[in-house]
């Protein structure tokens, strides 16, 4: 047991060879659907007639939403199904290490995923431009070199550490109920403000942006025939906030529930 006590690079490999393995029937499946969205994707930039890059919109918002999911629930399905929670929690490997493991692989196959779908739009994007003088061909989030993905990619990374934790709180093998919450918890952080503040003494929403979760407050004042407007300043960027820092604080929390998995 204490050869087990120490990281190891070896261990973490023996266990991706030992989870591609098992899980390569749901892999080529996934794979297989992912090629059916490029191939679609390639057929509607590169039309003759009228090409456009909303189907790679399309396929890019599949990715990047329901990529994070479903790597998840595959790299964590041993560790939170019932049945299969023994054996994979009595691997020779580190509780760090399986952690680790799953997290990486969560986020390889979702970077993966958004990457060579914006890389081929990116390719065929100046031949669709080319080719068709309608505006509606022309996309500003698609085909651009990663250019146009920014709100994608802060969403993404969300679903991303959101779909870790709902892993390790699954009960039973059901990862729905704990990320519906989850989502749950984080929306009605977003709109909390609209609820305390909105039109109560003379302060309300000023701005929603929903694909950064953040809000500002406005607050007016009125002094004779002056009025005085205030707007509140959003804590921390907004990108940084919702890319970076929240997903962070959701992966501690992941990492401790699934210590604790490991434990019972």
């Amino acid at each position: 047991m204490k050869a087990t006590q120490s990281f190891s690079l070896g261990r973490v490999a023996l266990l991706a060879r030992k989870h591609y393995t098992e899980n390569r029937q749901s892999y080529l499946i996934y794979v297989g659907i992912y090629l059916l969205f490029m191939a679609f994707s390639l057929w509607r930039a590169l039309e003759p007639e009228l090409p456009s890059m909303a189907a790679f919109e399309s396929s890019l918002l599949f990715v990047s939403l329901v990529t994070p999911i479903l790597a998840a629930k595959y790299s964590f399905s041993n560790y939170y199904q019932t049945g299969k929670q023994i054996d994979a929690f009595t691997l020779p490997a580190t509780t760090g290490e399986k952690f680790l493991f799953a997290t990486l692989n969560t986020l390889l196959l979702s970077a993966l995923s958004i990457g060579i779908m914006e890389v081929a739009a990116s390719l065929v994007a100046p031949e669709s431009f080319e080719a068709c003088e309608v505006s509606i061909s022309y996309s500003y989030i698609a085909g651009h070199w990663f250019g146009g993905l920014t709100e994608f990619l802060q969403l993404s990374a969300m679903f991303f550490a959101v779909s870790i934790l709902a892993c390790t709180m699954a009960h039973k093998g059901n990862v729905a109920k704990p990320m519906f919450a989850i989502w749950g918890v984080i929306l009605l952080l977003h709109f909390l403000p609209i609820i305390l503040f909105h039109n109560g003494y003379g302060t309300s929403v000023g701005e929603i942006n929903i694909p950064h979760f953040s809000s500002t407050l406005e607050h007016l004042y009125t002094v004779g025939d002056t009025q005085i407007e205030f707007f509140t300043e959003r804590f921390f960027w907004p990108e940084a906030w919702h890319s970076l820092i929240i997903p962070a604080i959701l992966l501690v929390a992941a990492w401790f529930r699934f210590r604790e998995y490991e434990t019972k």
